[in-house]
This record gives C-alpha cells, sequence and structure tokens, in this order.
C-alpha cells in the first residue's frame, strides 16, 4: 500500500484491514467502524495485551505518507506531489474503532488501479513488514503481467 517500510508491521496489517473495511464507502462517509475482534482477526493480532494495537493504531495518524505521481509523457519536474497523514482520528470506545481520513487521503487512496487489493487473509500470516510490502507491491503489479520502466532524464 505505501512506498517507504517505515511503518510497523502491525501498523501495515492494520492500515490495510482499515482500508479494506472503508473502500467502498471511502469517498462518501466521514468515519468508519470496525468491531476491534474483527480487525484484531483479519490482522492476525491474537494478543490480550491490546497496547501494541493501540500504539499502531495511533501510530497511524502521525505516519506522513507522499505521493510522486508521475503521468504518462510527464518531465519528472512535473511530478504530482502530496503528503497527508494516513489517519486523521481514531478511537476505541465499547470495542469498537472508529476512525477517519482527511478528505485528500481518502482522494488519494481511492484508486483501485493504483491499490491492489491485499488478499487480508494472505497479509495475516506475515511475520516482517519488509515481507508484507513485497507483498503489497508484487500485489499491485499481478494483473498487470509486467512492472513499468520510468526513463531517467539527466
Amino acid at each position: 500500500m505505501y512506498g517507504s517500510n517505515n511503518m510497523s508491521l502491525l501498523q501495515r496489517k492494520a492500515a490495510n484491514v482499515l482500508l479494506a473495511n472503508a473502500y467502498n464507502d471511502l469517498l462518501e462517509k466521514e468515519e468508519f467502524f470496525i468491531d476491534v475482534k474483527t480487525l484484531c482477526v483479519l490482522m492476525g493480532f491474537n494478543s490480550k495485551n491490546f497496547y501494541p494495537l493501540k500504539g499502531a493504531l495511533k501510530g497511524l495518524t502521525s505516519t506522513t505518507i507522499e505521493w510522486g505521481i508521475l503521468e504518462k509523457h510527464t518531465a519528472i519536474n512535473n511530478i504530482h506531489w502530496s503528503a497527508s497523514a494516513l489517519l486523521a482520528a481514531v478511537e476505541i470506545k465499547n470495542g469498537i474503532c472508529r476512525y477517519e481520513y482527511s478528505n485528500t487521503m481518502k482522494r488519494l487512496l481511492y484508486h483501485p488501479e493504483i491499490y491492489a487489493q491485499i488478499n487480508l487473509k494472505v497479509q495475516s500470516q506475515f511475520k516482517s513488514s519488509y515481507a508484507l510490502a513485497l507483498y503489497e507491491n508484487c500485489s499491485r503489479y499481478k494483473n498487470v503481467n509486467k512492472t513499468p520502466w520510468l526513463q531517467l532524464i539527466e
């Protein structure tokens, strides 16, 4: 889902589950809800210690995501650059996780041609954030049957 790997494994899993949960209503709704037990199951998080989960969710509110999107046949200096916190807000109350994305983040995340559908059952089995990042990138190009080449301009 993301270009850099400065997110922990728990953060990457949570981010993917939250996005999958919200995706169908991403552009219409302001806030999203998921049962904490469901969130944990989909993440493959089976600890009774919820401090790591809370820490991961809190970290997503301070994780800055940057995009540098090159359009086809566009010079490198005409790149479209954006940045936003991954989550605008998150809270857990009475076993329900409520979370929000900024409008900028919602528009940037709602691109099925850029962000592949991650198999949440597969992702829950990963034990390394690097392996999950590689899986995310491979999933993105699975149906394209090739990875794009970018010409570097000197």
